[in-house]
């Protein structure tokens, strides 16, 4: 120490030698814990005085998870609930495992196979058969013209393009349609027979209509091929007999001769000969009544 110092007089031992410390600054330093604590207590309020200050909107913006459940649970206890609690416990219809109902079934199928099941469904239980044909609705003749047109052009749209229509190849791809067609016609015409609820011009309307229908069938170069064709042709010849007594029974050879029936019948009879006797049996019945 230097001499010249004012404090050089002081023995080296002086307790006044640590009043003024040495400090080396230093930017890592960091205060002692004991001035940390107390500054951080002089600073801050206590902790119990921060959670009083805004907690719900604190804890709204930080949990709302948890503050629903918490309002929940109020709402719970309400004795007035609100209907959210209603929405929240309501459970969808869909959740539960049901069966398909049957009409979603039968959306499924085809007019083909919606008859294929109805059909096997009455053979296995006839005692059926009376409530179907209560519940379905009442056969015209002109649904059952519509159905019969219907596999009319079905069954000729299956031949073949090109090619002969009357040979072995040509009758395998019509087979099915062909049967079909035949089928349908003798069932709607056996059912429009008299006794019948229909009128006579009627009936001999449709009988009209399905002759027109047969004309148009093509005889094959197989003739047992063409055994279906002349059985249809046989049963349209007996339900023109009954068919023409029923109206001249009924409406009277006037009626027949003015409805023009004798030229239709006599238009069909040059294209099936099976019908010319049908024919003159009919000029022979009302030619009196051709004369006046």
């Amino acid at each position: 120490m230097d001499s010249r110092s004012p404090i050089a007089f002081l023995p080296q031992n002086n307790p006044f030698n640590n009043t003024f410390p040495r400090l080396k600054p230093s930017p890592r330093s960091s205060p002692s814990p004991t001035t940390s604590s107390s500054l951080q207590n002089r600073a801050s309020p206590p902790l119990t005085l921060q959670k009083s200050s805004s907690p719900a909107v604190k804890r709204k913006a930080s949990f709302p998870e948890a503050d629903e459940e918490i309002e929940d649970s109020i709402m719970s206890t309400s004795p007035n609930p609100s209907p959210r609690i209603l929405k929240r416990a309501r459970q969808s219809s869909l959740s539960s495992k049901r069966g398909l109902p049957v009409s979603r079934i039968l959306d499924n199928l085809d007019k083909p196979a919606l008859i294929m099941l109805i059909s096997n469904l009455l053979s296995r239980h006839p005692d059926l058969v009376n409530e179907v044909q209560s519940l379905a609705p009442k056969v015209t003749p002109q649904t059952a013209l519509a159905t019969i047109s219907r596999l009319n052009e079905t069954f000729h749209a299956s031949f073949p393009y090109g090619g002969d229509k009357s040979g072995e190849y040509a009758y395998s791809r019509i087979h099915s349609a062909y049967n079909a067609l035949l089928s349908a016609i003798g069932d709607y015409t056996t059912h429009f027979l008299p006794p019948t609820n229909i009128s006579p011009p009627e009936l001999l309307s449709f009988l009209d209509s399905i002759t027109n229908i047969l004309h148009r069938i093509p005889l094959f170069h197989n003739p047992i091929h063409n055994i279906a064709r002349e059985s249809a042709f046989a049963s349209i010849i007996t339900a023109w007999e009954q068919g023409i007594r029923y109206f001249l029974e009924t409406n009277g050879s006037f009626s027949f001769v003015g409805g023009g029936w004798v030229e239709r019948l006599e238009a069909h009879a040059v294209k099936e000969p099976g019908l010319r006797r049908v024919a003159e049996m009919v000029n022979s019945e009302v030619s009196w009544a051709r004369n006046h």
